[in-house]
């Protein structure tokens, strides 16, 4: 439950739920996104904070969705892409091949007062852009009755992680396989040894003189030209006296109005090495598939169907755990459905380690 406020006399003080009320308000919610929001608020800070969650065993299928809860949550944070760019995450089931509008913002200019006319009101600017769902994507495992006599929980948050990761993996890597000449034509050529600070600043000076806006720019690269970038003394200084846990975590800082991320399905090899853009370089739509489990008011050989959303995002998978009684054996999938496509080709700039032909 979200923490809430209580008045004594003329004090007000913030008071935040138990760990069990929080699950048990986290459990009676049907609402996906208030049941993502329940958890950021209430529930992962607690079990960060080193709390157990008591007896979850017998939570049933609220422990699993607790802990792919925790995978998507995770899974945003290790694929930033999923939040960079712009996109129209749902929770609602969508036919395959459907089409889906991702409305992208630019930035207005700004008007000047007149005497006259006083403030004049300035359309909104957007450029949409329609993407199909065309992608239908899943993990399954499934634990025979041995696997099972111990704890399902435990397997389930074994290999939770792994599931939700490869989903992301399979997603950004179809999005690096839109980044070509064909429909992102300008580049910036570096090699490992040359490229430091000033190749993002170089991106950064390409992009202002197309007029791309300055907000919301990120920079994917290779494991290998993230590394370099690592090494640039300026940078490592910069991070060092803004957060000393930044170089820890492996993570640079803002650099250059970039933020910058490691493309961990960005292949090692080929020309193209990275690649700065604006929000509105790349467009991606994601929807669940229907949901069969649910569809009769009768169930459906032991089959729970489950939407489980991060709140940030809006980003939401399906999960659907079921049972063979016939095999003995328990299955568990998280699913979605997504499309993808390139937006606004000026907003991106490939860096490469070699011209393109």
């Amino acid at each position: 439950m979200i923490p809430t406020a209580s008045q004594t006399h003329s004090q007000v003080s913030i008071t935040t739920p138990s760990l069990d009320n929080a699950i048990k308000g986290y459990n009676l919610e049907r609402d996906p996104r208030k049941r993502g929001i329940i958890y950021a608020h209430s529930i992962r800070p607690q079990i960060d904070g080193g709390a157990e969650i008591k007896g979850a065993n017998t939570l049933g299928t609220t422990a699993t969705d607790l802990v792919s809860q925790r995978t998507l949550d995770l899974l945003v944070e290790k694929f930033p892409e999923l939040r960079m760019l712009a996109s129209d995450y749902s929770d609602e089931p969508a036919k395959f091949g459907k089409k889906v509008i991702v409305h992208i913002v630019t930035p207005p200019t700004a008007g000047t007062y007149h005497m006259t006319d006083g403030y004049v009101s300035q359309p909104a600017v957007s450029a949409d852009k329609e993407v199909t769902i065309d992608r239908h994507k899943f993990v399954q495992h499934e634990f025979h009755a041995e696997e099972l006599s111990g704890s399902m929980v435990n397997l389930f948050e074994t290999h939770a992680p792994a599931m939700a990761y490869a989903l992301g993996f399979e997603l950004v890597t179809f999005l690096y396989a839109l980044v070509t000449p064909a429909n992102f034509p300008n580049e910036t050529v570096r090699t490992l040894a040359n490229f430091d600070r000033t190749g993002v600043i170089e991106v950064g000076t390409k992009l202002n003189l197309r007029k791309v806006g300055a907000t919301e720019r990120g920079m994917i690269l290779t494991p290998t030209y993230h590394g370099q970038l690592f090494e640039d003394p300026a940078i490592v200084t910069l991070a060092a006296q803004q957060q000393s846990d930044i170089l820890t975590r492996g993570r640079l800082p803002n650099v250059h109005g970039f933020e910058i991320a490691e493309g961990h399905s960005l292949p090692e090899g080929g020309n193209l090495v990275g690649f700065g853009f604006r929000r509105d370089a790349m467009a991606i739509a994601v929807r669940l598939p229907n949901d069969y489990v649910n569809a009769l008011p009768v169930g459906t050989s032991g089959g729970v169907s489950t939407v489980i959303t991060e709140p940030n995002t809006g980003l939401s998978v399906q999960k659907v755990d079921f049972v063979d009684h016939k095999l003995g054996r328990c299955f568990s999938r998280l699913a979605w459905m997504y499309g993808a496509d390139a937006a606004r080709p000026e907003s991106l700039q490939r860096i490469v380690s070699a011209p393109s032909a």
